[in-house]
């Protein structure tokens, strides 16, 4: 299963998190823990209208509700 999400790497994708907030970037790198490294990302909070903007950020695999490939 890991296979299949490396197949991504240098794709958009879109993150959702564990406290409703979601996160939008290109995968740089994943590992088997779901840990996720990404560029050019926005980071979308409930209630807040503009998403924050990031050149990098790394997710923590155990943050992860579901990933939208």
């Amino acid at each position: 299963m890991y296979d299949i999400y490396k197949s991504f790497i240098r794709k958009r994708i879109k993150i959702k998190l564990n406290d409703n907030s979601s996160i939008e970037g290109d995968l740089i790198s994943i590992d088997g823990y779901l840990n996720l490294a990404l560029q050019h990302v926005l980071l979308y909070e409930e209630g807040i209208g503009e998403p924050f903007v990031f050149r990098s950020c790394l997710v923590k695999g155990s943050n992860v509700e579901c990933i939208a490939l």
